[in-house]
């Protein structure tokens, strides 16, 4: 099947190559790959504007009853952000899902940001916010190695690192650049 502007309400959208790619809204791109749709189907839904897929498959910016504008899919299969869910992002993974705005997921399989969780972030895979995981606004990560990190939990004197055993995480802070990273 050909990629196809999904109606009259396209203009300044793309769609550079693959197939069967679908595209409904204003100033949106598809670069690439398989049966990627920006926006809905549906006759009379919102449209879905300023967005980007860049390839893949079966990936989804949806306005299916809400609006979304400005939301970017990088690549990969079965990603999904949801309908008015404004500047989001996945970058790359699969049967991943955004359903609130300034959110991002960097890549993996099975992580799910759900509404009510704006400005949160996952890097990893499996990881669901919600039912006590995670706040709004927060960073959410399977491991991580932080190298050249100072801190001071014990009064040491500036620029001292400290080496923490496989496993062990500190309960305090870390500063990183003037903001402050909790590891609990």
């Amino acid at each position: 099947m050909c990629n196809k502007m999904a109606n009259s309400r396209n203009d300044f959208s793309s769609i550079f190559g693959g197939t069967n790619n679908r595209i409904c809204g204003v100033s949106n791109m598809i670069g690439g790959g398989n049966t990627n749709l920006i926006g809905s189907l549906a006759p009379g839904e919102p449209h879905t504007d300023h967005s980007f897929i860049g390839g893949g498959r079966e990936n989804w910016i949806d306005s299916t009853g809400a609006a979304t504008t400005f939301g970017s899919i990088g690549g990969g299969q079965n990603n999904y952000i949801a309908p008015g869910t404004n500047h989001a992002s996945i970058f790359g993974g699969n049967n991943n899902s955004v359903a609130d705005s300034c959110s991002s997921i960097l890549g993996g399989t099975g992580n799910v940001i759900p509404a009510g969780f704006a400005n949160s972030h996952i890097v990893g895979s499996g990881i669901t916010l919600g039912a006590g995981v995670g706040n709004a606004g927060s960073l959410h990560v399977n491991g991580l190695w932080a190298n050249g990190i100072q801190f001071n939990p014990l009064g040491a004197n500036p620029g001292t690192v400290f080496a923490l055993a496989p496993g062990a995480l500190p309960l305090f802070p870390l500063s990183i650049n003037g903001g402050v990273l909790w590891i609990a």
